[in-house]
């Protein structure tokens, strides 16, 4: 005997009916092709928010990655509230090309700037270049830029970290590269004489993200960690090549040597070259602390003895008139530095414009009264005498004499 349905039977019938009436004839098509709600296979339930993308059947790259194996590692907290996903245990190599895979699948393109590992602060973040080629498991040769912006390259375009005081402290580590850095220096560095707390701890931080940045930028299994603790600090260590401040001192030490010997021909050949290594002032795009402060100088100093060297170079081989503008510049930029104005005044006379050699002369005694109530010096004097007399001036030499 048939059984009849009942009232409230029915009225759900009679209202699904309805349902579908209203439905356009596509998505009526659509709605009953769906399948039923319920796990999908190889997957565990999930609740909440995720119901609605894995109960019905949906399958998104991202949820089937996750969702997919079933002896994962299974972590609270990692989805929205109510959620429970099953992790997959990913090797460190299968976990990276993993994420590159589906970066290149969500943007499109090949180029990807992996996440950074480590700690940083609020709204810092270390920027990271992006992956070359395979090489063969060879390690990529880091090449590190003070003289002028500090710039980090390898085989592609330059990079840096952007945080702040991660630079600042990258910066401290490489101008006394081979140099054990105290932890109580990178506090003063970073802090001043007013450090929170936590300073210890955050600057260890700092420390230990560069020290990740560099193994996984540079440093292939089982070589040498560039960073090492070394009490009561930290040490960082590069090679020969590897640091733009180590190339321009072995150039200057080398034009020096060679120009002490009386060979200025080929000592002008190292000293332009230590020169053209500098991109602008020192750790351009940092805001030193006291102590950077202090090396910054120092490296503009060694900069400014490169420079005098070298004009002292050219003017032992008879290159008045080529120096005249390159010492106007000069003159314009270090006004009460006498020896520039002396080899001003002798390049001029020597090249025959005593006329101008004179109004040189004038100049600079006028600026020194009036500025700070000094004389000329004497070689500054002697210049002079000489452009009076008609005689060929002497050059006052450098630190090199």
């Amino acid at each position: 005997m048939q059984r009849v349905p009942d009232r409230g039977e029915r009225d759900v019938h009679h209202r699904r009916v309805q349902d579908d009436q209203e439905l356009p004839g596509a998505a009526r098509g659509q709605d009953e092709a769906q399948p039923p709600r319920g796990p999908l296979r190889g997957s565990r339930r999930v609740s909440g928010h995720g119901e609605s993308l894995l109960g019905r059947g949906v399958r998104s790259p991202d949820a089937a990655l996750l969702t997919t194996e079933r002896d994962g590692k299974r972590r609270s907290g990692s989805g929205p509230p109510g959620c429970s996903f099953r992790y997959p245990r990913w090797s460190r190599k299968e976990q990276s090309a993993r994420d590159h895979r589906l970066i290149r699948r969500l943007d499109g393109h090949g180029a990807i700037n992996r996440a950074p590992r480590g700690y940083c602060g609020p709204g810092e973040s270390l920027q990271h270049p992006a992956p070359e080629t395979d090489t063969g498991g060879s390690p990529q040769m880091l090449r590190f830029k003070l003289l002028g912006p500090l710039d980090v390259a390898a085989d592609g375009p330059a990079f840096a970290p952007t945080a702040p005081r991660v630079l600042n402290t990258l910066a401290l580590l490489l101008v006394r590269a081979g140099h054990v850095v105290p932890l109580e220096t990178i506090i003063e560095e970073l802090w001043g004489e007013d450090p929170p707390r936590s300073a210890a701890r955050t600057a260890q931080t700092y420390v230990y993200q560069i020290r990740r940045w560099l193994s996984d930028e540079a440093v292939p299994a089982g070589h040498k960690e560039m960073l090492v603790t070394r009490p009561p600090g930290y040490s960082l260590h590069v090679d020969p090549g590897q640091l733009d401040l180590g190339d321009f001192e072995g150039l200057l030490a080398r034009g020096r040597g060679l120009l002490e010997r009386g060979r200025p021909g080929e000592a002008a050949v190292p000293l332009r070259a230590a020169l053209e290594l500098w991109d602008g002032p020192a750790l351009a795009n940092i805001q030193l602390g006291r102590v950077l402060e202090g090396h910054a100088a120092a490296l503009e100093e060694h900069r400014s003895r490169a420079l005098n060297l070298r004009i002292e170079a050219d003017l032992r081989l008879g290159r008045h008139r080529e120096l005249i503008g390159e010492l106007r510049s000069l003159v314009t930029a270090k006004p009460y530095d006498e020896w520039y104005h002396s080899l001003l005044v002798c390049t001029l006379a020597n090249a025959g414009r005593r006329y101008d050699a004179l109004e040189a002369y004038h100049a600079a005694r006028d600026l020194l009264a009036e500025d700070l109530g000094l004389s000329p010096s004497p070689e500054l004097c002697k210049v002079h005498n000489a452009v009076l007399h008609g005689d060929a001036p002497s050059a006052p030499l450098s630190c090199a004499a």
